[in-house]
């Protein structure tokens, strides 16, 4: 794995790596998905070295990737 250090995290699991919105290598790890109470997901973002976000929008809510 060419970010093999990334993948030590105790707290959140890398994820799966994602190519929409950033340019570098970045993993998104679903925390929370569950419709209620929040109606809202929540992810948690690990970027490898250099990595970034192509900054974007979500107009209504999370877009499922």
């Amino acid at each position: 794995m060419a970010n093999e250090q990334l993948s030590n995290s105790t707290i959140f699991p890398l994820g799966k790596k994602v190519e929409a919105n950033f340019i570098g290598d970045a993993y998104l790890q679903m925390v929370f998905t569950d419709p209620t109470p929040l109606n809202a997901s929540i992810g948690n973002v690990t970027f490898a070295p250099g990595a970034r976000n192509n900054w974007h929008s979500h107009k209504i809510g999370f877009r499922r990737m």
